[in-house]
């Protein structure tokens, strides 16, 4: 952390200063600086938390594919029993392992269930529901005689039985389960990366929610954010030199903060 602070601040320096010799009014927080450019921001990266999203990348490529050499290698050293996310540090770590779990919590965090035959779901204490937020059911009374997400499902049509899923949950958590489609082969239940379309994880999505996380960037809520929003976009979009748009995001940093969400 300590190399990444004094490498960001070489970056910082060498944004505000225009002499070798002199330090230079640093005008914006480098916090501000890091937020995206849609948002106000420059887009310059927190190292450290995009160090954390490459080696969530590597947390991913072992619990993606279990027969890959580095995932065996891993599995025979430290969790022989167990899976990647599951797996304890130890007393006598590596560097590259402890690194390595340090980042786990950002893929288990973005792990959602992709419905198959649903046999391997539990429909109380996994992540099914689609979306990026909440994708647990909140219930306040479990249904033990429902245990796993296929028997919600008629098997024969490969549809949801509507009739039982309204009678289990709240109106909103039917919508989402509704919306969820069955294949007519089944398939196998699979963990996926929520933040991401293709359900893969990717070094980008994952430093987005870090940096998200770290900066509190917060949703739209009114009209005017999002003529902010778009004003922002339309000024990085600009068919005009890459300085020139540097320039004036540099100026909106100092002079008009209110613009940054």
């Amino acid at each position: 952390m300590s190399l990444c602070h004094k490498l960001e601040g070489i970056m910082n320096k060498f944004w505000w200063t225009n002499n070798k010799t002199l330090r230079g009014i640093h005008w914006s927080s480098w916090d501000s600086l890091c937020k995206p450019k849609c948002v106000g921001g420059v887009g310059f990266k927190n190292l450290f938390l995009f160090n954390k999203a490459i080696l969530a990348k590597q947390v991913w490529r072992i619990f993606s594919q279990p027969r890959c050499l580095l995932a065996k290698t891993f599995k025979a050293c430290y969790f022989p029993f167990t899976d990647i996310l599951s797996a304890r540090v130890g007393s006598y770590p590596s560097f590259t392992w402890r690194s390595i779990c340090n980042a786990r919590e950002l893929i288990a965090d973005g792990l959602v269930w992709r419905i198959g035959t649903g046999e391997s779901i539990n429909i109380w204490n996994d992540a099914w529901l689609p979306g990026r937020e909440q994708n647990r059911v909140s219930a306040q009374h479990i249904m033990p005689n429902w245990t796993t997400v296929n028997q919600l499902i008629e098997l024969e049509t490969s549809t949801w039985k509507r009739e039982l899923v309204y009678n289990l949950f709240d109106d909103d958590t039917v919508a989402r389960i509704l919306s969820i489609p069955i294949s007519d082969g089944g398939g196998e239940d699979l963990r996926v990366w929520k933040h991401d379309g293709s359900g893969v994880y990717t070094v980008r999505s994952g430093y987005r929610v870090l940096n998200s996380a770290h900066l509190q960037v917060p949703t739209l809520t009114s009209p005017n954010e999002g003529v902010y929003i778009s004003f922002y976009k339309a000024l990085w979009s600009l068919d005009i030199p890459g300085k020139i748009k540097i320039h004036i995001g540099g100026c909106l940093i100092i002079c008009c903060p209110i613009l940054v969400i």
